[in-house]
């Protein structure tokens, strides 16, 4: 496994964009990029709200990036900004042609950013939700405030969560330690990117049972 790797500032910011040129997907040209001691800062625009994740990850996959700033703004090209009410009816029906996304989530829009609230019995569908209206043409950004339904919390879970780790090509989970108490995971040790970081809170959220997932993982130097 890689270690930890210094690289300077000017080195991590060449290697962020070339990683965010290599992803086809991300088609923003517009986006600065500013490091200091691993603290990296995206600023400028972006066409629509679904590039900001992919620029968020495409800094996490660069080794010696310890924290990501977004401080992107959205500034749609070739359309026209649709009023809320566009966006919302848009959205509704993004949800409900969603097969992932159940029907306890319900949304409200205000210029142009959704807010999502109510509950869902998955981490997975929380995420799947905001992927569904995040695309949509005039969304600026969007609120996430759906809640883990209260799920009977299987004895074994602390263990479970650690054989998950363990079975990850990625986190091996060998320096991660897991202490669960009711439905709360808490992550303590070390990981060599911040996308091993996600890989090990995505691990503690799919234990059944497990509704926050307090992450105190650091990047190893």
């Amino acid at each position: 496994m890689f270690k930890g790797i210094e690289r300077s500032d000017s080195q991590l910011e060449s290697d962020i964009k070339n990683e965010m040129d290599w992803d086809p997907s991300f088609t923003s040209t517009d986006v600065r990029i500013t490091t200091k001691d691993g603290l990296v800062t995206l600023s400028g625009s972006i066409p629509h709200n679904a590039e900001r994740f992919r620029a968020e990850l495409a800094a996490q996959r660069v080794a010696g990036v310890r924290m990501v700033v977004d401080q992107l703004e959205v500034a749609p090209l070739g359309h026209s900004q649709p009023d809320d009410g566009d966006i919302g009816r848009a959205a509704i029906q993004a949800l409900q042609w969603n097969s992932q996304v159940p029907d306890t989530v319900k949304v409200s829009i205000q210029k142009g950013w959704i807010t999502l609230r109510g509950s869902t019995q998955w981490d997975f569908q929380r995420k799947s939700a905001v992927k569904a209206v995040e695309s949509l043409i005039g969304v600026l950004g969007v609120h996430n405030d759906l809640i883990l339904q209260s799920a009977d919390v299987a004895v074994d879970v602390k263990s479970r969560i650690e054989e998950a780790l363990k079975r990850s090509a990625i986190t091996e989970g060998q320096n991660i330690n897991v202490i669960v108490t009711g439905g709360i995971a808490v992550l303590n040790g070390t990981v060599n990117s911040l996308s091993e970081s996600e890989d090990a809170c995505l691990a503690a959220f799919n234990a059944t049972g497990v509704m926050q997932v307090h992450n105190n993982l650091q990047i190893a130097a």
